[in-house]
């Protein structure tokens, strides 16, 4: 489809709530020095988050610009490091909106951050008041 290039300037977000909650705290979601955290880069908790929101299929809409509660942790550049990550994108809005809006990095990256928005919701519920993120993510797999 589109060079992964194409895809600098396009941001990944995290809700600014969920950033503070899950992700800065001490018993941290993400962290390549912590073992109990369960994510070593945002970007892999960011593509979780994806994860389930196609699975709910369900997207949650950006405000154009991004509301203030949104938080840019990276460029969509990032995606360079694991080009997959772009493929699979492109496939999914391929087949959600066809040729035209998946080779364009911004509805691609746009379609990603709206999945994100309802995977971070749904996360944030299933692990608020959990006192070990990575046990109780752990125990959800079968």
């Amino acid at each position: 489809m589109t060079t992964e290039s194409s895809y600098r300037y396009q941001n990944l977000w995290v809700p600014s709530t969920f950033r503070a909650e899950f992700v800065a705290s001490n018993d941290s979601l993400v962290s390549l020095t912590n073992p109990r955290a369960a994510f070593g880069r945002v970007v892999d908790l960011w593509w979780h988050a994806i994860e389930l929101g196609v699975m709910a299929g369900e997207r949650t809409p950006l405000a154009t610009p991004p509301r203030p509660t949104l938080v840019s942790f990276s460029e969509a550049d990032i995606l360079q490091s694991d080009p997959w990550r772009v493929t699979h994108l492109e496939l999914l809005v391929l087949g959600e909106q066809g040729v035209d809006a998946a080779c364009n990095p911004a509805t691609v990256i746009l379609t990603a951050n709206e999945y994100a928005m309802t995977g971070f919701r749904l996360l944030a519920e299933e692990l608020r008041g959990q006192s070990d993120l990575q046990a109780h993510l752990f125990s959800l797999v079968e």
